[in-house]
């Protein structure tokens, strides 16, 4: 999955962390994001 890009992403709730994992459907995880300015935090 390497280079692959999410075209987007639905979140229902507040994320209040600033690292987000990327897991794949059957579990594995697949990649890893930390934000330096997280938009979903006021």
């Amino acid at each position: 999955m390497k280079g692959k890009q999410i075209a987007e992403l639905n979140v229902n709730e507040e994320i209040k962390s600033k690292k987000l994992l990327v897991i794949a459907p059957d579990g594995v995880q697949v990649g890893e994001l930390e934000l330096k300015k997280n938009p979903f935090i006021g």
